[in-house]
Parts: structure tokens; C-alpha cells; sequence
């Protein structure tokens, strides 16, 4: 019985972690894109490129989404980090 519980509480905890890692992601793409959306202007299609970013690595949106928000950072400034997300 103990073995069971143990199983549970690992699995649980997994599909937890696993949960919180896509929540985490969508959050970084909507705000990723947001951010295009006020360099682009307001024709952006902020839904289609939430649904491409989330296609991505974490590592190359995390990368991205920490260069837009730096102080004084332009959608310009970040192409280069930005640029495996394909905007």
C-alpha cells in the first residue's frame, strides 16, 4: 500500500510540474507578444503568435521574453534574442 501512495504522490507531483511549466510558457508568450503587438501596431495578430511561440523551446522563449523586459529594451533591440521565435 505504501508503494501505491508513494506512486500517487510522484505522479501527482509530476503532472503538477508539468502543469505549472505550460502555464508558465503561455504566460511568457502572451507577454512576448504583447509587446510585438505595441512595436507592430494593433493589426498584430497576438493569438496566432501565442500558438507559434508556444511551439518553442522554454529556453529560446525565456531568452526572449527576459531581453523585452529589460529596462529600455525595443522590439528592434531584441530581434536577435527573438529571432528563433520568427516574428
Amino acid at each position: 500500500m505504501t508503494t501505491l501512495k508513494n506512486f500517487a504522490l510522484f505522479f501527482g507531483l509530476a503532472l503538477g510540474l508539468t502543469a505549472c511549466g505550460e502555464v508558465e510558457e503561455f504566460i511568457d508568450c502572451r507577454d512576448i507578444c504583447t509587446d510585438y503587438e505595441a512595436c507592430a501596431g494593433d493589426g498584430y495578430d497576438v493569438s496566432e503568435c501565442v500558438d507559434r511561440c508556444e511551439d518553442q523551446p522554454q529556453g529560446e522563449i525565456d531568452e526572449c521574453d527576459a531581453c523585452l523586459d529589460s529596462e529600455g529594451m525595443t522590439c528592434s533591440d531584441c530581434s536577435l534574442a527573438c529571432a528563433p521565435l520568427a516574428f
